[in-house]
């Protein structure tokens, strides 16, 4: 099942295996994002193993949408997972069903391989893609002012985050650090027609089972009501 977005996972071979993320944004990112070319395997596809949790994914993504502005404050005021909400439209068994399973019946599948330069020069990282990874070229990351430009946008850092768990799509506990960019997403945009729209998030961590970095890399943006960039595939590095 395709993902909405870009979900980009990149693992680098280049840390050592005592590595941990520290909570210093500048000198983790640096660790795991060293200068140097890398071989790419792509994965396009995330795939639910059980199609009853597809059907609940489907019923609690019909409720969020009608009820989008009180579920982006129940998110705030709450950590994850969230507590159940009967405005999520699945009883309280299903929903809590879905939450202890849903990350278990995720699946990547490998589609192809290709290439990736990283340049990191004075807390400055930009990327050279090859083949299908040419998007890349326009993601630099600042360590300075902990910015990422990206597709003529700025995402601003939104915090340092901690999974204690190994359930989710990795199957392992991580660290990471998250930045996003938001324009004109608000549930009265888009019931209109001819809206426009724009989401960028990266989320950039080292999975502590695998020893191993990520990146998740997700962008729509919509003018007019036409979706012009839709991103999704997930992608893994090796140091050449």
């Amino acid at each position: 099942m395709k993902l909405l977005f870009l979900l980009l996972f990149i693992s680098l071979f280049s840390c050592s295996p005592d590595f941990e993320m520290t909570g210093n944004l500048p000198c983790d990112c640096n660790k795991i994002l060293e200068s140097g070319m890398y071989n790419v395997k792509i994965f396009e596809n995330i795939f639910v193993k059980d199609l009853k949790y597809l059907e609940i994914n489907k019923k609690l993504t019909i409720a969020i949408q009608e009820n989008y502005e009180w579920f982006i404050e129940f998110s705030e005021n709450n950590g994850k997972p969230l507590p159940y909400n009967e405005k999520f439209g699945v009883s309280e068994s299903e929903y809590y069903d879905y939450i202890d399973n849903s990350y278990n019946n995720l699946e990547l599948e490998e589609t192809g391989e290709a290439k990736i330069e990283i340049i990191n020069e004075d807390n400055i990282v930009n990327f050279k893609g090859y083949d299908n990874l040419e998007f890349m070229d326009n993601v630099e990351i600042n360590l300075n002012d902990s910015t990422i430009f990206m597709v003529e946008n700025t995402l601003s850092f939104e915090r340092y985050i901690i999974v204690d768990s190994t359930n989710n799509i990795f199957k392992s506990k991580w660290k990471g650090y998250n930045w996003k960019f938001s324009e004109g997403v608000s549930m009265e945009n888009i019931t209109t027609l001819d809206y426009n729209m724009k989401y960028y998030s990266i989320t950039i961590g080292y999975l502590e089972e695998d020893k191993k970095t990520f990146m998740i890399i997700e962008g729509k943006q919509i003018e007019n009501g036409a979706t012009i960039v839709d991103f999704n595939a997930p992608m893994i590095l090796e140091k050449i």
